[in-house]
Parts: structure tokens; sequence; C-alpha cells
């Protein structure tokens, strides 16, 4: 028997913004060279992920946290 309606729990929405600049160049006729950065995270939201629901002292005790901005640079090489 529930003690309250299914949806009366609710956790907060999560924005969450990535953000991808890549460059190639052209070596050959069929051999391309390119850059690229990643941004995960960029407005470094820290929002709970995951929270628990169940009575006690862990209620609404977040388990996953967002993480904070990672950057991330490579290359590539197509041929």
């Amino acid at each position: 028997i529930l003690a309250e309606p299914i949806d009366s729990q609710r956790q907060d929405d999560i924005v969450i913004l990535d953000v991808r600049a890549e460059k190639f160049f052209n070596l050959s006729a069929s051999r391309r060279f390119g850059v690229f950065v990643d941004v995960y995270n960029l407005t470094n939201s820290d929002a709970a992920q995951n929270i628990n629901w169940n009575s006690g002292s862990t209620y609404r005790f977040p388990v996953t946290i967002i993480g904070p901005t990672i950057m991330r640079f490579g290359t590539k090489f197509d041929w």
C-alpha cells in the first residue's frame, strides 16, 4: 500500500552542456589529419543525478553527483 501518490517525489531537472570543436586538414587525396577539443559539463552543473528515495537516515541523499567541467584534446588520422 502506497502512503503517498507515486508521482509525489521528483528530482530536479538536470541540464548539461557539452561542446565539441573539430578541424580537419587534408594531407593528400585520401589522408586527413584532424584535431579536436571536447568540453563536458561546460556550465559546471553539480546537480544530483541519482537520489535515494528509501525511508531512513539517507532519505533524499544524493547517490551520484554530476562531475566537474572536463576538457579533452585529441588528434585523428584518417587514411
